[in-house]
């Protein structure tokens, strides 16, 4: 016995004639009546997406021309909102012409890019270190480039302060060599006293009559212990050592005075202690 849905309709033609298919619906022109197979729809399916058996979804089962635009963005469909978006989004097509997972390489920005947040004048750190290149760059040290080690002859000695604390005269080393090299002092005068410029010199000492020359004390002149004083009776007036305090001490040949034996005789005075000198040479 065939069952079958009844469709009760005013059309009294019939759009389909035939008799049960089983799986489709037809019009019978005898029983004036729709009637439905046992299958129903279009017939059976052979394969979804290609695959038979248990199908389940799958990458690729859908593309974006197939699913609908829900979104804002203009387009009917995903397809179309994306095409949208790459041509009015901004779309990167790659970072420093690199595509793909981009990370930071050397070479991606130079100082130009860079803001400068320091106090030196310039916009960029690169018109920063221009700045700094002007104004106090230095293009090498002793005429050399890198890492510039001290090396001999780098300096010399009328480059350096002399710190020997005023006892040799002179503000250079080389000044104070020269000094110590033996300068010449002319001193002239009845009564003449030692200066720290004679300090190592030749001191020439001229008077027409006897004259004296003092040795000071060394909270007057502070000569370093080690100092020699070459003196010399340059003129035809008789010369005499003498103390400028009785505190000094004057060690010299008990045979013999302080006085010089006769002009252009020459004695030596070196200081062996704070206020203590040896005398020897052309004593009287």
């Amino acid at each position: 016995m065939t069952q079958f849905l009844q469709l009760r309709s005013a059309n009294s033609g019939a759009p389909f004639l035939g008799t049960n298919q089983g799986d489709t619906v037809l019009w019978d022109t005898t029983a004036h009546a729709w009637y439905v197979g046992a299958g129903g729809g279009g017939g059976n399916v052979s394969s979804v997406f290609g695959r038979i058996g248990a199908v389940v979804a799958a990458t690729g089962d859908y593309d974006g021309d197939q699913v609908d635009n829900v979104s804002t963005v203009p387009g009917v469909s995903l397809s179309d909102a994306l095409d949208y978006l790459l041509a009015n989004a901004g779309a990167v097509a790659s970072v420093f012409g690199r595509v793909g997972v981009v990370v930071a390489a050397t070479g991606d920005y130079d100082s130009d890019q860079v803001d400068n947040v320091s106090g030196v004048a310039g916009s960029s750190v690169s018109d920063a270190l221009d700045t700094l290149a002007a104004a106090a760059g230095v293009a090498s040290v002793f005429g050399r480039t890198g890492i510039v080690a001290a090396a001999a002859g780098d300096y010399d000695a009328s480059q350096v302060d002399n710190d020997a604390g005023g006892a040799v005269p002179g503000t250079t080393v080389a000044a104070a060599l020269t000094a110590l090299s033996g300068p010449v002092s002319a001193k002239s005068g009845a009564a003449m006293t030692f200066a720290i410029g004679d300090a190592m010199g030749y001191v020439r000492c001229s008077h027409p009559t006897a004259c004296t020359i003092a040795v000071p004390l060394n909270a007057t002149v502070p000569f370093p212990i080690g100092t020699l004083e070459v003196v010399v009776q340059a003129g035809a007036g008789a010369l005499t050592i003498i103390k400028e305090d009785p505190s000094i001490v004057l060690n010299f040949p008990p045979s013999l005075t302080l006085a010089f034996d006769e002009q252009f005789s020459i004695v030596m005075l070196k200081k062996v202690g704070t206020d203590e000198w040896d005398v020897t040479g052309d004593l009287a």
